[in-house]
């Protein structure tokens, strides 16, 4: 048996947040109360990731441009969708500084380098239109605050947390979970904040910040590798530097990188030290680097046109499909998931009762084909006549229809019965799935036969 006092001794130094909490909000208790540190340095992040590394920021523009597209839509309970619902209207026009589209651009975008979003509800506009339009509405606009200035500080429970906003050291405001949406990605180690998905990246775009600062040196120098020049006899440091300018004004610059380099060999030698401009490319790394930042957001290298995309096989709508339905569609509906249980409630009326937040994806072409492919393979499915119009649907993913429970089969299936006095009998099958008896007709001859020989084959029987 393990000595279990240590546990208990534990649990007991800590405090619950809240019963109901996914795994178990635990803090120490003389943490509670106290604002919880940042985990990650989000301003590092986003000044060295997402403003210096050009492969990172495509990820990340492109993930939260495709979002923006997509419209909010609010799905009742009978699969009709809401005209013009309140929270899809105030997701198009959040606040006065943005409209809809530039509100889900940035919150994706602070999603992706943070790790966390913030949105506060605004329960009474200072706009008197804004007042107008969302008059009786509980939540009249959605502001979004930067993920920087914002610190955790946790109550007794969950719903007592506080989220202090610090500007530049100051704190100018305390703001409730109830007026707070807080949409993080997941991280095991830490309770209160989201996992950074640069933070996993930090040595890929160091090695890559690395490389282009490299290549960019080796330019600035005009092309002049690293090198050892050796001279015959001792030599001052007034010579040296001398010996240094005039090497370096000889074959320094533009015009002069392919001049030709002629010493005197009683006198002097030259080793180059640096790499060969040849072997700076450095594909393999390159490749490395780029193949674990796409990984990492989730988009496929020949959408952003990363070099590594140029030795895959992806064309670029196999691509676009692979990005949607495995990238967008799920990080739309963690965004849908959040508004349908933080925001909707708000709104929510009678008819909304089981209703559900969600984006409309219609629009974007790429899963619409995908939606074609299934519909093809439907089609192939029913045309076999081994399945019903809806055990089709059902197996490519695609709702049933309410008058779909039949077969389609052509005249010409046949289906051989055994009766009970022992013999067999054909069956004809009609369209409508019914099998009709067939009386012997001479013209059916070499099919009777062949089916009899199938069903008294060995390995029939």
């Amino acid at each position: 048996m393990y000595d279990q006092g240590p546990l208990r001794e534990w649990m007991r130094s800590r405090t619950k947040l809240d019963a109901q909490a996914a795994g178990g909000d635990y803090i120490p208790t003389w943490q509670v109360g106290e604002p919880q540190p940042l985990p990650n340095d989000i301003r590092s992040y986003a000044a060295d990731g997402y403003s210096k590394n050009s492969l990172m920021y495509a990820c990340i523009k492109e993930k939260a441009t495709s979002f923006a597209a997509l419209r909010p839509q609010v799905v009742r309970r009978d699969g009709s969708v809401a005209a013009r619902h309140p929270m899809t209207a105030l997701l198009e026009n959040p606040c006065d500084e943005l409209d809809g589209q530039e509100f889900a651009e940035l919150m994706m975008t602070q999603f992706e380098v943070a790790g966390n979003v913030y949105v506060r509800k605004v329960r009474v506009s200072s706009n008197t239109e804004r007042r107008a339009e969302f008059f009786g509405s509980a939540v009249q606009e959605l502001e979004l605050i930067r993920p920087d200035y914002v610190t955790i500080q946790p109550g007794n429970r969950s719903e007592q947390d506080v989220f202090v906003v610090t500007v530049e050291g100051r704190v100018v405001d305390r703001i409730p979970r109830r007026d707070m949406i807080h949409i993080k990605e997941p991280n095991l180690i830490n309770d209160f904040y989201g996992l950074s998905k640069i933070a996993l990246l930090v040595r890929e775009g160091a090695i890559d910040l690395k490389m282009s600062d490299y290549e960019l040196a080796f330019f600035n120098n005009a092309g002049v590798p690293m090198g050892l020049l050796s001279v015959k006899g001792k030599t001052s440091p007034q010579e040296i530097t001398e010996i240094k300018s005039r090497f370096r004004s000889a074959y320094n610059g533009l015009r002069k990188w392919f001049d030709l380099l002629v010493l005197n060999a009683d006198e002097a030698s030259y080793t180059q030290m640096g790499m060969r401009q040849s072997d700076m490319e450095m594909d393999l790394t390159r490749a490395h680097v780029e193949t674990r930042i796409c990984s990492v957001f989730g988009v496929p290298p020949v959408i952003v046109g990363a070099r590594v995309a140029q030795g895959t096989q992806q064309t670029y709508e196999e691509a676009q499909h692979a990005f949607w339905a495995e990238t967008m569609v799920p990080a739309a509906m963690r965004f849908a998931r959040a508004f349908e249980k933080h925001l909707l409630p708000e709104f929510a009326v009678r008819a909304d009762a089981g209703a559900q937040a969600t984006y409309d994806f219609t629009a974007v072409r790429a899963l619409q084909e995908d939606r074609s492919r299934k519909l093809r393979e439907v089609v192939r499915m029913i045309n076999t006549g081994a399945f019903t119009v809806n055990e089709a649907l059902t197996i490519c993913g695609l709702p049933a229809q309410p008058n779909g429970d039949f077969y389609l089969r052509s005249s010409n299936q046949a289906e051989v019965r055994t009766m009970p006095d022992g013999s067999r009998e054909t069956f004809v099958i009609q369209p409508s799935g019914d099998p009709v008896p067939q009386p012997a007709n001479p013209l059916e001859g070499a099919a009777g036969i062949q089916l009899e020989q199938i069903l008294r084959s060995p390995r029939l029987s």
